[in-house]
């Protein structure tokens, strides 16, 4: 994994110190995503950037990176997992390869095939590519969008970044409040779409690439998790297909010149990768998350049952109250958006003792099977209770369910409902209401939870790569009837038909599952992070110049853990997150 930062302009002379030393400024805010390398190509339209990890090909491979004849260069960040096989076929095109790496790899694909080597690509990426001669450039991220990159129109000039506060530090973007997302963050937690919370900054969404040249400015789809048939395929042979896709998928997603570890919650996702990534390697040490603190969370019997079956090391962090307190501040620091998930505290509390404990760079886990398979509470609702045809509205109804009861806290008028319809019908591809719930979680909630796993990752220098979401097995998946994913009152069935063929059933087929979930709830409705709250939130908060601060304290003394309808811990958490995003700028 790494960073890439890149100036590109057509018509501008970027061999300027302003844009030079701006970049250094930049890649040294991202020395946390490459603490192996650092590399800057000047050139007169463009500037690229980089700071590597070293996972592939550690001895060379170094960044940026141009052609023998140096027409095209490149900034990338990413793993492509098939990468032998295509520069097996591009040798046979007479192709000749200085490295060992996937970068020249996908430098060489480019050159060759243009923008169409895109459908070659198996992995996680975002990289900006240059072609000087013809003076025109892309910017591309990974079909899921599990790799981060952002960009910025300025004048004569577009900034493209792995992450936002770079932008920023390089001199050359001012900080600004995109306010009219507020609301949605607030209701939601994510924003959907290109635009973020940071004005003039947007993000090159998953499966999309963007095209500048002189005549043409492009943004483009190339990927859509709905453009795949419903398959007609019994149950049976799915479960032995599903087998064997997830098989390859973790096999190919383990590639890697460096040791590779495996997040295990004790849940059906992550015991699942975990048994088969052992099969695969043959040795695997798993990371696993503890609540000694707090027995009704705490699943530690699940992880060891597990960890007997599979014969794996496993090391057991104990979460403490103490790990969200001592870094809200840290993590404000040094993420681009509020975090809107407290949870992320519990990979933070991970990730952390992975990188003091080992010296493992790659964790393999199990993101992306809810999104799949159906793993929320609400994919079994819609298997119920609603069929084809009453799709959308079931959408709106389950999204405002949720949304009312905090737009009150708002300042400003509210369109939501109107651009929430927009995002939902013009989105979906798929016809299923099933399936049509999934695919918008995939494209929306899914996002900032990939986010959020990089930013944490890589702050730790981790690369956290999701098996799941291959997007050979997301097809295959995504093509599968709702009915296979969600029935007979279980989520995720037909993973856990598989799943049982490799670790025990009563984990398999466990229902109520905790996973890395954190007590955030409890914590503000009394302790220390209620008087953090109180403090930073009520007393003076910079929030108050977008939410009604009156609001926020009623629904603060309303608020009682557990109890439908009066736990207001989600909206709590973000205004909290947000008041502190604000103070880190």
């Amino acid at each position: 994994m790494c960073g890439i930062f890149s100036i590109n302009s057509l018509n501008r002379n970027l061999e300027d110190t302003r844009f030079i030393e701006g970049t250094k400024k930049a890649l040294n805010k991202l020395s946390h995503r490459g603490p192996d390398g650092s590399g800057i190509l000047v050139k007169t339209s463009a500037i690229l950037g980089h700071r590597r990890l070293s996972i592939i090909d550690i001895a060379s491979g170094q960044q940026p990176m141009m052609t023998d004849d140096g027409k095209i260069g490149i900034t990338y960040n990413g793993e492509v997992y098939n990468y032998v096989e295509i520069r097996n076929e591009l040798i046979d095109l007479g192709h000749k390869f200085q490295t060992n790496s996937d970068t020249e790899v996908v430098l060489k694909a480019f050159s060759q095939y243009g923008i169409k080597c895109l459908q070659k690509l198996r992995g996680m990426f975002a990289f900006v590519i240059v072609n000087f001669e013809a003076k025109e450039f892309f910017a591309v991220r990974d079909r899921f969008g599990i790799k981060p990159l952002y960009y910025s129109k300025q004048d004569d000039f577009y900034i493209f970044s792995s992450e936002i506060r770079p932008m920023h530090h390089s001199g050359l973007i001012p900080f600004e409040v995109n306010s009219k997302k507020l609301e949605e963050y607030l209701v939601f937690g994510y924003i959907a779409g290109q635009e973020t919370l940071h004005q003039n900054v947007q993000e090159i969404e998953g499966g999309h690439y963007l095209y500048i040249s002189q005549n043409k400015k492009e943004y483009k789809r190339y990927w859509h998790p709905g453009d795949v048939p419903e398959k007609n395929i019994s149950f049976e042979d799915a479960v032995d297909e599903l087998d064997t896709k997830l098989y390859d998928a973790v096999s190919a997603w383990s590639v890697s010149d460096v040791e590779v570890g495996s997040l295990l919650s004790g849940g059906v996702d992550s015991s699942l990768v975990t048994a088969l990534s052992k099969k695969i390697l043959g040795k695997v040490h798993t990371f696993s998350l503890g609540f000694p603190e707090d027995k009704d969370m705490d699943e530690s019997h699940h992880i060891r049952n597990l960890r007997d079956y599979i014969k794996v090391e496993n090391t057991f962090v104990n979460f403490k109250e103490t790990y969200i307190l001592d870094t809200l501040t840290d993590l404000a620091n040094h993420f681009d958006e509020p975090i809107s998930d407290p949870n992320n505290y519990s990979l933070m509390a991970l990730c952390k003792e992975i990188k003091n404990l080992t010296n493992i760079k790659v964790i393999l886990c199990g993101e992306g099977a809810d999104e799949l398979f159906g793993g929320y509470p609400r994919h079994r609702q819609i298997s119920n209770e609603f069929r084809e045809n009453q799709e959308d509205n079931l959408l709106l109804m389950s999204l405002n369910k949720v949304a009312l009861p905090r737009l009150d806290m708002i300042e400003a008028n509210s369109n939501f409902s109107r651009k929430n319809r927009e995002i939902i019908t013009g989105t979906l591809n798929t016809k299923d209401a099933v399936n049509r719930v999934l695919e918008h979680d995939q494209l929306t909630f899914l996002t900032t939870r990939l986010h959020s796993q990089d930013r944490i990752g890589m702050y730790y220098g981790l690369e956290i790569r999701t098996p799941f979401l291959d997007h050979s097995l997301a097809e295959f998946v995504n093509g599968l009837p709702g009915k296979y994913k969600v029935d007979n009152q279980w989520s995720k069935y037909i993973l856990r038909n598989v799943a049982q063929k490799y670790i025990p059933k009563s984990i398999a087929w466990e229902k109520k599952k905790i996973g890395l979930s954190i007590p955030y709830s409890r914590m503000l409705h009394k302790g220390p992070l209620r008087d953090i709250f109180e403090e930073t939130v009520i007393n003076g908060g910079k929030v108050s110049k977008y939410f009604s601060v009156k609001k926020i304290q009623e629904l603060l003394s309303l608020h009682k853990p557990g109890i439908e309808g009066q736990d207001h811990s989600n909206t709590l958490w973000r205004i909290l997150s947000m008041e502190l995003w604000l103070r880190s700028f």
